[in-house]
């Protein structure tokens, strides 16, 4: 990798007038309302791109006062880049360090392996994990060898996991151009395709950076690729999906007699006999469903864009335990998916006080179970950011939903445990939410940033069945 010397760095989120002793010419500044913060770099080239793709970032930092502060406490680090320097800038207990880290992280990570920051050009080297520190930019793998590279070498030493990071790495970094397809959840996924067997050794690897480094590595907050990827085209004209179809109440015991579904997009109506299923069996609770047409019938040239349907079969020994329940992707399938994506669903039981609770929440009964009178339908799930990765869940986006009505109450989980948080208007770091009384049939709903207001996904084909459970993910939105 090319890392620019230290001593061109020129000051932290600096103003738009270079230093005296910087000779390359004046700048010209994309982002109005950041007072030239997003500015970088003693390199035109990576001020221009970082005014351009970070310019969100930039004016909040420019906005916020304790951040002004210590951008020009950075400045007056000159050009030595020395990290110590720059590191003492963060100390102030008044400055969020998010704001500051979310312009140096965005800048590394979106405009060339150039425009880094001094505590990347200084992290320590982890030779022994090669690239997998890479795999999620330049700024991210700085953190990664300096908190998490126990991960990183455990991860190296293992084959799949090493193939799997060293594709992300090599492949899934800044813009798309020949060789590599960019910074967009298409390309983590198929770097993660190809093996014929379980395996989630990349996981553990994940989900400890998200825990060391959640501010470096934008844990669920890289979504330059929205508008701008499209999924790959479906591999064959049929695949085979797996889920492992668990108690997450019961240390991973496999819910058992459990039929799983293909299913047309809409109503249940069209999700009949004839296609594809499988039932689980215990310990694990796996389902492998064949045979699921990418290419016609329910599914499309880019794959198969239905949901599955998970049944408890009639005297199941889970029956009572077992809510029926809609898994829906707004990722279409487009090869192949062995059960490495965690599955973990609660029992009834555990379900129905966490249901009562968001209604009380807002102030009206719970409509489910109602008998003949049962109209409403329950939405739980949450969002992925560019790495598509059930690691890194998205905080700080709202649901909104076209199709609710006075009924309907969105609420957002808590950090801590299954809970909700009342008061909150977006997902948490938790990165979930859950809606109760859902009027029933095929809604529309999207994601929205709350910090800008943008739209980062949307679908108009979810199914919502009176008395079922609906889980979506929802992906950055494709072009």
């Amino acid at each position: 990798m090319r890392w620019l010397a230290p001593y061109t760095w020129l000051a932290l989120l600096g103003t738009a007038t270079l230093s005296a002793n910087c000779a390359i010419g004046a700048r010209t500044a994309v982002c109005t309302d950041s007072q030239g913060t997003a500015e970088l770099f003693a390199d035109a080239a990576c001020d221009v791109c970082a005014s351009e793709a970070c310019c969100a970032e930039a004016t909040a930092c420019a906005n916020d006062p304790a951040c002004l502060a210590a951008a020009n406490c950075m400045k007056d680090c000159g050009a030595s880049g020395d990290p110590a320097c720059f590191a003492a800038c963060r100390v102030d207990e008044a400055l969020e360090p998010d704001l500051i880290s979310d312009v140096v992280d965005c800048a590394s990570t979106r405009c060339g392996d150039a425009c880094v920051a001094p505590e990347v050009l200084s992290a320590p080297k982890c030779e022994d994990a090669g690239v997998i520190p890479d795999a999620l930019g330049p700024t991210c793998g700085a953190c990664i060898r300096r908190a998490a590279c126990a991960s990183a070498v455990e991860c190296a030493s293992d084959p799949i996991c090493a193939a799997r990071l060293t594709c992300m790495a090599e492949r899934c970094q800044g813009q798309a151009t020949t060789g590599r397809d960019g910074l967009q959840p298409g390309c983590f996924d198929a770097c993660a395709a190809g093996e014929d067997t379980f395996y989630e050794g990349d996981r553990d690897f994940l989900s400890d950076v998200a825990r060391e480094c959640p501010s470096e590595c934008r844990i669920g907050r890289e979504f330059s690729c929205v508008g701008t990827y499209a999924w790959p085209d479906a591999e064959t004209k049929t695949i085979t999906v797996e889920r492992r179809i668990q108690d997450r109440t019961a240390n991973g015991r496999g819910f058992e007699q459990i039929r799983a579904t293909a299913c047309n997009p809409g109503p249940l109506s069209g999700c009949g006999t004839m296609r594809p299923f499988d039932i689980s069996t215990a310990p694990e609770g796996l389902v492998q469903i064949e045979g699921i047409a990418t290419d016609q019938g329910f599914g499309s040239a880019d794959g198969f864009v239905g949901y599955y349907l998970l049944e408890a079969e009639p005297g199941s020994p889970d029956e009572e335990a077992w809510r029926p329940t809609i898994v829906f992707h707004t990722r279409p399938e487009w090869r192949t998916r062995r059960a490495d994506e965690p599955d973990p669903y609660a029992p009834d039981s555990l379900l129905q006080p966490i249901l009562q609770n968001v209604a009380s929440s807002g102030g009206v009964d719970l409509m489910l179970d109602k008998g003949d009178d049962s109209d409403r339908g329950i939405l739980v799930g949450g969002m992925v950011d560019c790495r598509g990765r059930n690691e890194f869940f998205a905080p700080g986006v709202s649901l909104q939903i076209d199709d609710g009505d006075e009924l309907t109450v969105i609420r957002y989980v808590n950090e801590v445990e299954v809970g909700i948080s009342p008061s909150a208007t977006a997902t948490t770091s938790a990165g979930q939410f859950i809606v109760v009384n859902v009027p029933t049939g095929v809604i529309t709903a999207r994601m929205i940033d709350e910090a800008t207001g943008a739209v980062l996904s949307e679908s108009s084909d979810i199914n919502v069945e009176a008395n079922t459970l609906t889980v979506v993910q929802f992906y950055p939105m494709p072009r």
